[in-house]
């Protein structure tokens, strides 16, 4: 990263984009995932195109 880019992004120009997917089981063995997306230094700035990454299953199905 360059001083200029490292500025840009305290500064809140330029922006570090964080985003992925995290897969579990639950404790009744039921798969589950959610994909998120987030600005590392400057969460309150975050995009829409960002948000609508962030999602979650619908996978309710717990035996008891």
């Amino acid at each position: 990263m360059t001083p200029d880019l490292l500025k840009g992004v305290f500064q809140g120009d330029d922006f570090i984009v964080v985003h992925g997917r995290i897969t579990y089981n639950d404790i009744f063995g039921i798969a589950h995932w959610t994909t998120y997306c987030r600005y590392v230094l400057h969460p309150e700035k975050i995009s829409e195109e960002c948000m609508r990454y962030n999602e979650t299953d619908s996978n309710d199905k717990n035996p008891n």
